[in-house]
């Protein structure tokens, strides 16, 4: 009986047999387990439980892989976003509509189709979970590996469904530090230094991060940080209100050539005398 990893392989292959769990089936298999007739039996019920068993003087297991046969069925599942393959009469798997799509009735898959199938499935429905993030906010590449490693998906499958993001345009680290920088200066302003020190904390490089910090104006960001909180710290007298101000900005990132100065000038605007026009006279006679 051979196995579905192989003595060289860089791992085990797993089976799609529920609907909300990450597949993690690899690619490029070198043998298969063919399945007892108790397992054939079972499948026509729905996903059976997996099953491992030593195959290696190692002591790892591999998923019995070995479903092959006629495509007799296919049919939408609940949700209407998977579709139900029946091999020979029996369900055999699901897969995404977008890689179903491509099957016919009377098509005859062999186990490696069938390996192969569920490798593309593991990288759709890795992509569909990296959409369903991307659609709350931009996130940089590594966020998303993170997120994914987190979770327990293999390396390949990972790769495989980042690469595609990227190709697809949805994930960019530089469009990324863009939107990041944007944001950060629209609503909480920092300086070049501290807006670095973030983006490399989300995982993007200095080269992608680079045209975006370019269009940081340090005085400015602190002028527009500065006049925010200023509003919160009236009626302080001159000395707190720049050890105030200026700790602020300093938690911000900015240091103190630039932060000086600003204080100073909001320190000004802050107590300047309100000008007022006068009031018109009256003349005569009205």
């Amino acid at each position: 009986m051979e196995c579905v990893c192989g003595e060289q392989s860089l791992g085990f292959a797993r089976s799609v047999w529920e609907q909300s769990r990450f597949t993690e089936a690899r690619s490029i298999l070198t043998g298969v387990h063919r399945p007892s007739q108790s397992t054939m039996e079972g499948a026509a019920n729905g996903p059976p439980n997996e099953t491992r068993q030593p195959c290696h003087a190692n002591g790892h297991g591999c998923l019995r892989m070995g479903m092959d046969g006629e495509i007799t069925a296919l049919r939408l599942g609940r949700g209407g976003k998977r579709v139900n393959v029946y091999l020979n009469g029996a369900w055999a798997f699901s897969l995404a509509k977008v890689l179903a799509a491509g099957l016919r009735r009377g098509q005859h898959l062999g186990p490696h189709d069938v390996a192969r199938l569920e490798a593309d499935d593991a990288v759709e429905q890795t992509v569909e979970r990296c959409l369903g993030l991307l659609a709350r906010r931009p996130r940089a590449r590594r966020e998303l590996d993170d997120y994914l490693r987190r979770r327990g998906l293999e390396v390949g499958v990972r790769e495989a469904a980042l690469a595609r993001l990227v190709e697809r345009g949805l994930v960019d680290d530089a469009g990324f530090a863009r939107t990041w920088v944007e944001n950060r200066s629209a609503f909480r302003p920092r300086s070049r230094r501290a807006l670095a020190a973030e983006l490399r904390r989300k995982g993007v490089s200095a080269e992608s991060a680079a045209p975006a910090l370019a269009e940081v104006d340090d005085e400015s960001a602190a002028r527009l940080a500065a006049r925010g909180q200023a509003r919160r710290m009236r009626g302080l007298e001159r000395k707190e209100f720049f050890q105030r101000l200026l700790g602020f900005l300093g938690r911000r990132g900015f240091n103190y050539d630039v932060a000086r100065p600003v204080v100073e000038e909001v320190w000004g605007e802050q107590n300047a005398a309100p000008q007022t026009d006068p009031a018109p006279r009256r003349q005569a006679g009205k």
